[in-house]
């Protein structure tokens, strides 16, 4: 089974603390780091951003010989656009979103990754791991393979402030067929244990977060027929390679 480049894209905003622990998780689970390059956006105006500098250093000495990451500082343009940004920036077979406070709870599952492309060598995929939230509902944090970016020549519609991105990229894989669910490996998130503290989401609670998202639903339906011109030519890039 052919190994690929791999590519995690996270915007991140006053978190120093998490990165580093993610980064030290990042080393401890993936089975094949030297394939790998994670990239962090961090707005310029973040008032932590020294501590982000400082954790970047001390982790490049701990981690940096077989782990690939940059810090990527810029203007406040938003999460999708930052997302696009650091995509524009790799140059990756597969293309990975994590929040900076999810971690893998799981040994090796880089090669849960490769499985799926190996199913999949058109490129044209949209696959994610077991988030103890969303289950198989919604692709939370998506991977998705070279094809499906350079044909859509985007990874996060930036008609979304946040929230809906992954709605977007899972119902567009589900009209496709190209949704994967892999099962046998998990993500954990440590900002919030759901089940354990009865916590609930920004999103569920009045508020900016919430008023984001209800937003981030209304352009969803908005522009859902454009989603399914995408679908098309995801199709036509399916049917293309078939053809070859």
């Amino acid at each position: 089974m052919t190994t690929n480049r791999i590519s995690i894209l996270c915007p991140t905003r006053g978190n120093p603390d998490f990165v580093e622990l993610q980064l030290q998780n990042m080393a401890d689970t993936i089975a094949e780091p030297s394939r790998f390059k994670i990239f962090y956006y961090v707005d310029n105006n973040d008032s932590t951003i020294k501590d982000y500098q400082f954790v970047f250093h001390k982790m490049a000495a701990k981690v940096g010989q077989t782990l690939q990451f940059e810090i990527v500082s810029g203007d406040p343009i938003g999460t999708p656009k930052a997302i696009n940004l650091m995509a524009e920036m790799a140059e990756a077979d597969v293309y990975m979103l994590i929040a900076d406070d999810m971690v893998y709870e799981t040994e090796g599952w880089d090669r849960a990754v490769d499985q799926v492309a190996a199913d999949y060598p058109d490129g044209v995929f949209n696959a994610w791991f077991d988030d103890n939230v969303f289950g198989d509902k919604l692709s939370w944090y998506p991977i998705l393979g070279r094809t499906w970016y350079k044909t859509l020549d985007y990874i996060a519609p930036v008609i979304f402030e946040h929230y809906a991105v992954d709605h977007w990229m899972h119902t567009l894989g589900k009209a496709v067929g190209r949704n994967v669910f892999i099962t046998e490996h998990t993500l954990g998130q440590r900002q919030i244990d759901d089940v354990a503290t009865e916590a609930r989401y920004a999103w569920e609670v009045d508020g900016a977060a919430k008023r984001k998202m209800d937003r981030d639903n209304e352009q969803f339906q908005k522009f859902l027929r454009y989603l399914q011109l995408d679908a098309e030519l995801l199709r036509k890039a399916i049917a293309e390679a078939e053809g070859a």
